[in-house]
């Protein structure tokens, strides 16, 4: 090891020690003495990264990169970088004019790859991560990452294939499972339950391949009407993947609470007088619309009704309005602490114009659109009254279904994150009473700007509710929304498989199939007033 590997050694051995200052010294020296070498200041940016440090870091990759402009490891950590900054738009296009003949190991492939991905770039993934296997041996990250974006692309069967080589190389992860189970519905001559089986036969502890491989199995059974033998398999599998969590069910609900009491009709009355000029015009042309509920409730169809309309665009399902909230938030001295943001002080004193400019300004650059932008958060419900406060026209839709279809299809889902309260029934109806009472709250504060669209309507009568839906959003009617399936536009939700097919009943009064079952999940929630009739 020569002078300078020894340096960048001594480096990170004192940042893991936490000698932070220690480390930023070296980091300075390193760069002093070695001003020409591109790894010294990749080094530099790296460790102010992780520093949050995010000019310096941009500085020192630009540097790096100044030095070594082939290397594109010096571009994606300098991509890291502005991303931190916000500096989304920007690094979209840079990763636009990356050529998957510039990358030159595995390794950046996937790293390439998945930061197109998460970018929303999916064409440009899909070709990055197939240029991976015609380079390289066939490997379990190349397969299962294409198949992820063949599966958002609606490539269905190719993204069985892949899942299937993915899986044949690495047995030993569980997601790969679980998507393809759902990529369609399996029958009695197409299924994967004897593999499943078996597999679930060597798997008694839990762990996220046990619980993967049983939430796979659940649904199969259940796509070939085995539904006693699918619940069970089912409650074990929920049960494996709580005991796994470290979850507190009452910090969600101390903070749906807080927003309802904060938000009465008085405060909201207070707030709208003081949070506006009433002779300043709202700085945007459309307005924007927030799809909200629960998962599993019809919100990515009616979001893909709404995006056939040539005047809207779709953010999926962002964290772009708390992201913003939170950065006001952040300004004010009362709210640095992370348990005083939805305090009524907070509420009380953030600036609702600059709430609405930054967010439709990211929004905007996020889609490069000035159309509608939807955000389908469901869990943007919370956040229903800032929304409110912030656009004076938002158009808030709240997708609801029969409360027992609705819990089953979450309890019966495994999420890649979020919703840790869906995998027990007593902490599954706390939070859906709870989450349903702010929205009754919602309709009661602004009746003017929500809509409430029912699943079983929508199936039911799919022209009269998306009619109705489209004249709520003030959209002139278009009757490719009725033809949703055939968009062949991302999706990245639990539904990426569904809404590539037309509407179908089936899930529509499914959780009388598992009436015994589903009992205790029942009395639960009419015992808190909840009609499951």
């Amino acid at each position: 090891m020569n002078q300078r590997e020894a340096a960048v050694a001594e480096l990170w051995q004192q940042y893991h020690h936490q000698n932070i200052q220690r480390a930023v010294e070296i980091s300075t020296l390193i760069n002093k003495q070695y001003p020409d070498w591109a790894r010294g200041w990749a080094e530099t940016s790296h460790l102010a990264l992780k520093l949050n440090n995010l000019k310096i870091s941009i500085r020192a990759a630009e540097q790096a990169i100044s030095l070594e402009p082939e290397n594109l490891e010096w571009l994606l950590l300098l991509l890291k970088a502005m991303l931190n900054h916000g500096e989304v738009c920007e690094v979209r296009e840079l990763l636009r004019d990356i050529s998957p003949n510039e990358i030159k190991t595995h390794s950046l492939f996937q790293e390439v790859g998945k930061l197109q991905i998460q970018q929303g770039l999916y064409t440009q993934a899909l070709a990055t991560f197939q240029a991976a296997l015609d380079k390289f041996a066939p490997s379990y990250h190349s397969y299962f990452n294409l198949a992820v974006v063949q599966r958002y692309l609606g490539q269905l069967d190719d993204a069985e294939n892949s899942f299937n080589q993915a899986i044949a190389l690495n047995p030993d992860d569980g997601e790969a499972y679980w998507l393809r189970s759902t990529l369609r519905k399996q029958s009695s001559s197409s299924n994967h339950i004897s593999e499943l089986e078996e597999r679930n036969s060597e798997l008694s502890k839990p762990s996220e391949l046990s619980v993967s491989v049983a939430y796979a199995l659940a649904k199969e059974l259940e796509d070939l009407g085995e539904y006693e033998r699918s619940f069970n398999m089912l409650k074990m599998a929920a049960d494996r993947k709580r005991s796994m969590l470290q979850y507190d069910l009452t910090r969600d609900l101390s903070l749906i609470s807080a927003m309802q009491s904060v938000f009465d009709d008085s405060s909201v009355t207070k707030l709208r007088s003081s949070s506006s000029n009433p002779d300043e015009p709202q700085k945007t042309s459309l307005d924007p619309i927030f799809i909200v509920g629960f998962p599993r409730s019809g919100s990515t169809l009616v979001e893909r009704m709404l995006s056939q309309s040539d005047l809207i665009d779709s953010l999926g399902e962002s964290t772009l309005f708390s992201q913003e909230f939170r950065f006001q938030a952040a300004k004010l001295e009362h709210a640095k602490n992370r348990g005083d943001l939805y305090s009524l002080d907070t509420i009380q004193s953030i600036d609702y114009s600059s709430l609405a400019d930054s967010y439709l300004k990211r929004a905007s650059d996020l889609c490069a659109s000035d159309n509608h932008i939807i955000n389908k958060l469901p869990m943007n419900a919370i956040n229903v009254g800032l929304i409110c406060l912030a656009f004076k026209s938002a158009k808030v839709v709240w997708t609801k279904r029969h409360p027992l279809d609705q819990c089953y299809a979450m309890y019966k889902n495994l999420f890649d994150k979020g919703y840790p309260f869906s995998y027990s029934f007593e902490e599954l109806a706390e939070y859906y009473v709870s989450l349903y009472r702010l929205m009754e709250h919602w309709c009661q504060i602004f009746p003017e700007n929500i809509h409430i669209v029912e699943y079983e309507d929508l199936v039911a009568d799919t022209e009269l509710a998306a009619k109705e839906l489209y004249h709520y959003c003030g959209l002139p009617w278009s009757e490719r929304s009725l033809e949703f399936y055939k968009d062949n536009s991302a999706s990245t939700t639990a539904s990426a498989a569904q809404v590539r097919r037309p509407i179908y009943k089936s899930s529509v009064a499914l959780w009388k199939r598992y009436s015994e079952q589903l009992s205790p999940l029942r009395v639960l929630l009419e015992n808190a007033g909840i009609d499951c009739r």
